[in-house]
């Protein structure tokens, strides 16, 4: 009798270590997604920033002739 709780505790912790599991693939997943969105704004807002520095010279340019 003693092994039967043991066999049934051990299937309960296999049962809740694989929802650990899948809910950290899935929380990686996430991190993930949002590290890419991240970078792809950080690098828009970089572009808008060197357009914008190149537009000012360029009307800078255009004013002084």
């Amino acid at each position: 009798m003693d092994t039967l709780p043991t066999t049934s505790t051990a299937a309960k912790r296999g049962g809740g270590r694989s929802k650990v599991v899948q809910t950290s693939k899935s929380s990686l997943l996430l991190a993930f997604f949002s590290c890419v969105a991240w970078l792809y704004v950080a690098g828009r807002l970089w572009q808008d920033a060197e357009n914008r520095n190149l537009l000012a010279t360029l009307l800078k340019k255009n004013s002084a002739q």
